[in-house]
């Protein structure tokens, strides 16, 4: 360890603990100094209130050969579990002596993994309890366009007389209508609609279903209405402009019985007016929030609240939460240093629940950082992928069977994901839990001799935790040390003479791994 001479002792030993939970600190707009949590998520135990940093969930080897990165994948560009309510129709020949046909109607529902992946469409349903996986090839996908990134939003669809399950599938370029035929059990593409009469041109991504209505939004902050119960048919008169500044649409989405027009530095609110000309909408009076949304691809829902990274005319990143139509922020000053200093036009985001916890996950793809909101404990992360680059994840929803997927972008690739005590790692490959402390003095400006480390985290066979050191304000490091973590009392001793110090520990194992604190022995001595 650095600077091991032991410094001069007059008898004032005492006992120091040194709690890991802990937000980052980044000074500046580089997340590689000062403190942060880096691939795992802070626990709290509700008897005692005491906090554990604790390894982020890993993924499985990839499922789906058809979808598992070779030829018939591509670019990972949105999962979502379409959950179907319907019926089914059946004719049967009544008893003796007339014998007469009738029709019985049977509740059903079913439930189809939706994945768009490179330039298809995939639908995967369970036949006899193992998957089936369905391309959908009438579907024209350009494989690049802006907003890569599908959202999707459950509709009726209309088929001559019939009301059909459907899904809108938006990216700001593309909008498809998915239908779903009960009696065969089949996912169909209605059409594309950007080449239907009077489809609105230049939308952005995301959409609004609203008492029979479906709503897009263009750049220039239009709404666009089609016909009622008839999202396939648009006649040009159904139009509001979100107006109350003159900037322009990024995203449209819907909150309680509200349309939401996100916009460049405001956000406009509209309720169903039921207006017998034009469109049904009306402004709400008296809203407008005066924060927009930098990117369509950071606005992401969960549990009824909108969360996104905002803008405004001082031209300075928030990460919103916007719940009832009432905005708050959520990130803190280091991440917004992080979102200022890395200014991009490209990101990726999803939420997703995992063991009591609710996650936003946001990746900078330009600066290759990704950053976790931990909404309810309201702590924030950094996870990577095991090359320390951005996580490699686009989206997430359940499976079939209630499990977690989430999607890479590479290769369109499609993972279980589960705590660390099932998956230690991504796909096989190891990634390092890092925690770096602030700047520790013990509030005692005199040197001090640390005598022992004892590490207070969960005994797991296998599991070993490396130690170093920065006595220069993270200028420079020592070498590492290694603590055993599988025996009762995992300590380190002789750990050197310091002023001030900041640790890194990192954990690299094949296992599962949390940790609560490490109390720290000190003799201290002269000035």
């Amino acid at each position: 360890m650095a600077d091991e001479e032991q410094a001069p002792q007059d008898n004032m030993a005492s006992t120091k603990r040194l709690p890991l939970a802990l937000l980052p600190e980044n000074r500046a707009e580089s997340p590689n100094i000062d403190a942060k949590i880096v691939n795992a998520f802070i626990e709290k135990l509700h008897a005692s209130g005491e906090l554990f940093v604790e390894k982020r969930p890993g993924l499985s080897a990839p499922l789906y050969t058809l979808l598992d990165g070779g030829a018939n994948s591509g670019e990972g560009r949105g999962i979502y579990l379409w959950n179907i309510s319907g019926f089914t129709s059946t004719t049967v020949i009544g008893p003796p002596p007339q014998h007469r046909p009738y029709v019985v109607t049977t509740p059903v529902a079913d439930q189809v993994l939706i994945v768009v992946s490179g330039t298809t469409f995939y639908y995967i349903k369970l036949v006899g309890g193992s998957p089936v996986i369905t391309a959908l090839v009438n579907a024209p996908i350009a494989a690049v366009v802006a907003g890569g990134k599908f959202k999707f939003i459950p509709v009726p669809v209309i088929s001559g007389a019939i009301v059909k399950p459907g899904l809108m599938v938006v990216n700001g370029a593309q909008v498809f209508t998915l239908s779903w035929t009960q009696n065969t059990r089949v996912v169909q593409v209605v059409q594309e609609l950007i080449s239907v009469p009077l489809f609105p041109q230049g939308i952005v991504p995301g959409g609004a279903y609203l008492d029979g209505t479906f709503y897009l939004m263009d750049a220039l902050g239009n709404i666009w209405g089609s016909n009622i119960n008839d999202v396939v048919t648009w006649n040009g008169l159904n139009v509001i402009k979100a107006q109350n500044s003159p900037d322009g649409g990024v995203a449209l989405a819907k909150q309680l019985t509200y349309v939401v027009a996100f916009k460049s530095w405001s956000t406009e609110f509209f309720y169903d007016a039921g207006n017998a000309t034009g469109s049904p909408l009306s402004p709400v009076p008296g809203a407008l929030l005066p924060y927009g949304c930098t990117s369509a691809d950071t606005l992401q829902e969960l549990d009824g609240a909108l969360y996104f990274v905002s803008t405004n005319r001082s031209g300075s990143p928030q990460v919103m939460k916007l719940e009832d139509l009432k905005a708050q922020v959520v990130s803190s000053p280091p991440i917004e240093r992080l979102l200022e200093g890395n200014d991009t036009i490209h990101y990726y985001s999803f939420t997703f629940k995992h063991g009591g916890h609710r996650f936003y996950v946001l990746s900078l793809i330009t600066a290759d950082i990704t950053l976790v909101l931990d909404i309810d404990q309201k702590f924030w992360y950094e996870w990577t992928d095991p090359d320390g680059g951005s996580w490699s994840v686009i989206d997430a929803t359940m499976d079939l069977t209630g499990v977690r997927l989430m999607q890479s972008p590479v290769g369109g690739k499609i993972y279980v994901t589960e705590g660390d005590y099932k998956y230690p790692n991504d796909n096989g490959v190891l990634f390092p839990v890092d925690i770096y402390t602030p700047n520790f003095d013990a509030k005692i400006d005199k040197r001090k001799y640390l005598k022992m480390m004892r590490f207070n985290s969960d005994q797991v066979t296998g599991s070993k935790l490396q130690i170093r050191v920065s006595d220069n304000d993270y200028q420079s490091w020592s070498n590492f040390r290694s603590v055993d973590l599988g025996s009762k009392r995992p300590i380190l001793t002789d750990c050197g003479t310091f002023y001030r110090r900041a640790w890194h520990f990192r954990h690299f194992a094949n296992t599962a791994f949390r940790i609560r604190s490490v109390d720290l022995q000190l003799d201290v001595g002269a000035l």
